[in-house]
């Protein structure tokens, strides 16, 4: 957001001289009043792209910005994605590849089959064609869990074993029934097939994951060129709205 405040500031510092002792009074409050409404609007812009730039994203990655309000002391609102999560991964982890492009880092899936030998290091898991994505386009923790549980990665990862949380809880027993139905196997890197790993069911086998090296990948999410165009976008109208409202409410 460096780009923005500091166009921002030369516009106010060519204002100032101009107006009257009453009016620059009411300058900082209006300044920062306009700069948080400005920081609230940006954050909805970019909340907004998020539901264009990935498909079906969840409630969690949706409320992955905060907007910081400015104040009269420290006329700085700010735009950020959360760098800290109650449960699961922070967002500042998963959208970093997302926004500056580069490898994507293996998920906590992936790192326990990378502890267990199953997946080698510098491969993903990616969902096969046998795999019912959830309404968010997420493989469902059941399947995690099951696979996991089938191949006996959990001991050796502590993928359960310290935290369980309720959705892992609800998944544990999903798990139940998909072991009940099938039984999984791995076809490692450099054997005959696909590399991957793969049910066994009743009409055949079928591919769960399958394994690919890490590539790179272009921004996806331009999270710095689209906060600045927003930002310059909509400080001129709070600006002009907040300094008639300061100068309304003058005391």
């Amino acid at each position: 957001m460096a780009g923005p405040v500091l166009k921002v500031r030369k516009v106010i510092d060519a204002l100032t001289p101009k107006l009257s002792a009453m009016q620059a009074k009411q300058m900082p409050f209006a300044i920062a009043l306009s700069l948080t409404r400005t920081g609230q609007a940006v954050r909805k812009d970019l909340t907004d792209e998020l539901s264009k730039a990935f498909d079906r994203p969840t409630r969690y990655t949706l409320g992955a910005l905060a907007a910081l309000p400015a104040t009269k002391s420290k006329p700085t609102a700010t735009v950020l994605i959360k760098e800290d999560a109650a449960k699961g991964t922070a967002p500042s982890k998963f959208l970093a590849a997302e926004v500056a492009g580069g490898q994507r880092k293996a998920k906590r899936f992936e790192r326990a089959l990378q502890i267990k030998g199953i997946l080698p290091a510098g491969w993903l898991a990616v969902p096969g064609r046998a795999v019912s994505l959830d309404s968010s386009g997420n493989v469902p923790g059941s399947l995690y869990v099951a696979v996991l549980s089938d191949l006996k990665a959990f001991a050796e990862t502590g993928y359960l074993a310290n935290r369980v949380t309720k959705a892992e809880a609800r998944a544990s027993k999903g798990a139940r029934k998909h072991k009940r139905a099938s039984r999984f196997f791995v076809v490692r890197p450099g054997a005959r097939g696909q590399a991957g790993i793969y049910r066994i069911t009743g009409a055949g086998v079928e591919p769960v994951f399958i394994f690919v090296r890490t590539v790179q990948y272009g921004p996806r999410y331009k999270f710095f060129e689209l906060a600045e165009r927003s930002a310059l976008r909509r400080f001129p109208t709070e600006f002009y709205r907040a300094f008639q409202q300061a100068i309304v409410n003058a005391r």
